[in-house]
């Protein structure tokens, strides 16, 4: 079972990052509208007031917002299951690290912006995932 967890976390890691060089390569976007975001929840704010007024495709915001959760949510069960030594801090710990890595890549190459709540976005996917594997493991003891 550890050798299919350790396959599954490869798969999705390349999944990611096919995902990431292909999303890059259509959304390159000009030095000037590249930004940070250090205010949590600003642009979960700002998709708000833009459905209110009818002004963005409801779609746009939930790929941006439950996409980017169930995006990472793989990753909370992938990474426990494949190293035991993997405990819902570390993990945590893990998840921030490249999230920040990823938004900082995407910043720094003017292929997107950094933004908090995507951090958020994915501590949560990772909570997620990691509860969902240690709901399954409870109830298999059991």
């Amino acid at each position: 079972m550890k050798h299919l967890s350790h396959f599954a976390l490869c798969l999705y890691t390349m999944i990611l990052l096919v995902f990431f060089v292909s999303e890059t390569r259509l959304t390159s976007l000009p030095y000037f509208m590249t930004k940070i975001n250090l205010i949590p929840f600003a642009q979960l704010y700002d998709y708000i007031q833009l459905l209110w007024i009818h002004a963005i495709n409801p779609n746009i915001v939930l790929r941006n917002t439950i996409g980017e959760i169930i995006f990472v949510m793989p990753f909370g069960i992938l990474l426990p299951a494949s190293f035991k030594n993997i405990t819902l801090t570390k993990g945590l710990f893990i998840t921030v690290l490249l999230g920040v890595l990823y938004s900082l890549i995407k910043y720094f190459t003017h292929l997107g912006s950094f933004d908090i709540d995507d951090l958020i976005y994915y501590v949560i996917g990772f909570t997620v995932g990691y509860s969902i594997l240690h709901v399954h493991k409870t109830r298999s003891l059991s």
